[in-house]
């Protein structure tokens, strides 16, 4: 029996025993919608098992459980019910002891801020063995993202009282963002944004992407991703991203209803990953390179006013008093100040957040005048929110240079990080000529394409797999290397894909 039917049977024992309960409580079975509720049951544990956050095993999950969210008549409007998903699934699945709320959720008003959270607890994973925990990302692939693929989202701050109190005797607060979704009116413009995304996602989904990784490196990325969680939810506490491998789909998010602004490209795994590990992404188990514009926003600019940028945007007269030798991490807090000067609607009295000024020995004040006495043609441009305008125009350029080269062969994928992109080491070439030729198109001159090092899979090598078996290995023999491959997570997954592709 297939894995996949493994899972399928534990969806369908789950539902067998909720129908029991349900009996057993006085609620009726459900059999009408009994596909709602396989679907519900599958949805809640498939977000909570491939949810790799923890260096101990699974994260957790977020779940709505206000009724008003399910009775959305919007475009983003779930395809989950409130009684199905919520009072039947979650609420039996915790009752029978195979989910369990890890943090209940937090309201303001009238609105909530924080989603409850829950865990899978020990008797939902002995349900399943050690591989095909490995391989569930291959089985939910493309099957747990919900929604709209064309977004229009607006981000809010609010202060939320504490319960800590001030020398005064006044309840501290804290700033919260949150996101709304809001709604539109489809065009021709926004029928033709999510016609190419459906062939995108489409060509994705051909494709297995993974981590080529050794274990000691996989632990080190899900204890770097939690560390930076950890981090960012102090400002958005229900902005939870942990590694998901079946998170394949793209979306595009923009800042406005007359689509003026953002419109980046979300949905991927590999997006949310710390960069340094982007050397190990594969597709279809090949090595990869990334490519990225050097310096696009900036050259934008500039070849916007006719002019031309022809030295680093971000290399400024400004030395540091601390830590100078570090020539190539300074820059990177230069290009950061930079683009937070071009992404603010209002003069900045403070350095973005994570700029470490201390580490370099200056004031923020500083680093404005070096980066404004660098750029004075483009100074208009900075504090205006002009950053988003930007968005617009890289991600209609990453829509392009995606479809370019998709469409030139039905082998061609192509995975979006912002303003660069990641293919088969192969199409390296094919890759960096059609970057120029889209951006000439628009605008003449380029800037080129740049490959940074640490991104580029055939310079860092292969990791040591042997770390993922205890047992002794003969590299020269072709059976200790096969059996090698079932203990590696990434082949077991790959093979498994392989197996679903050839049987479509």
């Amino acid at each position: 029996m297939s894995q996949k039917h493994i899972l399928e049977t534990i969806v369908d024992r789950l539902v067998t025993e909720l129908n029991t309960y349900f009996t057993e409580v006085g609620k009726k079975q459900v059999k009408s919608k009994l596909p709602n509720l396989k679907l519900s049951v599958k949805t809640l544990i498939g977000n909570v098992l491939i949810s790799e956050n923890k260096v101990s095993g699974q994260g957790y999950a977020s779940i709505h459980l206000s009724p008003n969210w399910y009775s959305d008549s919007t475009r983003y409007k779930t395809k989950h019910s409130y009684r199905i998903l919520v009072e039947r699934a979650y609420r039996g699945l915790i009752h029978l002891g195979y989910l369990s709320q890890a943090k209940v959720g937090v309201s303001h008003g009238s609105r909530g801020l924080y989603l409850t959270r829950y865990r899978a607890t020990l008797k939902l994973l002995n349900l399943f063995d050690s591989r095909s925990l490995i391989e569930l990302p291959v089985l939910f692939a493309g099957q747990l993202e919900v929604g709209e693929t064309i977004r229009v989202q607006q981000t809010y701050q609010e202060q939320v009282p504490l319960k800590e109190f001030d020398k005064n005797g006044e309840p501290k607060t804290r700033t919260v963002k949150y996101r709304k979704l809001v709604d539109y009116y489809d065009t021709e413009q926004t029928n033709q944004m999510r016609q190419n995304l459906q062939f995108i996602n489409d060509r994705i989904a051909t494709k297995w992407i993974d981590l080529e990784l050794s274990k000691e490196e996989h632990l080190d990325l899900v204890a770097q991703m939690a560390k930076k969680d950890k981090e960012h939810l102090e400002d958005s506490p229900d902005d939870y991203r942990p590694l998901m491998l079946s998170k394949r789909s793209l979306y595009r998010v923009f800042n406005d209803t007359e689509f003026k602004t953002g419109g980046r490209f979300y949905g991927g795994w590999w997006q949310e990953i710390p960069s340094k590990f982007r050397d190990r992404i594969t597709i279809d188990g090949k090595r990869t390179v990334q490519l990225d514009y050097s310096g696009l926003h900036p050259h934008i600019l500039y070849h916007e006013k006719g002019l031309e940028l022809n030295d680093d945007p971000y290399q400024v007269n400004l030395i540091p008093s601390k830590n100078a030798e570090d020539a190539d991490g300074f820059r990177k807090f230069v290009k950061q100040s930079f683009n937070a000067m071009l992404n603010a609607t209002v003069e900045m009295q403070r350095a973005p957040r994570g700029s470490r000024l201390g580490h370099w020995g200056m004031t923020w004040k500083q680093v404005v005048k070096a980066i404004r006495d660098r750029h004075p043609d483009i100074e208009d441009q900075f504090f205006t929110g002009a950053g988003l305008r930007l968005q617009r125009i890289d991600s209609d350029l990453c829509e392009a240079v995606m479809l370019a080269m998709m469409k030139r062969s039905p082998e061609i994928v192509v995975l979006p990080v912002h303003d660069s992109f990641i293919v088969h080491h192969g199409y390296k070439n094919e890759l960096m000529a059609m970057m120029l030729g889209t951006y000439c198109v628009k605008y003449g001159n380029i800037p080129l394409p740049k490959t940074s090092e640490d991104m580029v899979v055939e310079v860092a090598g292969p990791p040591a797999w042997a770390s993922w078996t205890s047992q002794q290995l003969d590299h020269d023999d072709l059976t200790d290397m096969l059996r090698l491959a079932d203990t590696v997570p990434n082949e077991v997954r790959r093979m498994l894909f392989l197996l679903n592709r050839s049987s479509v």
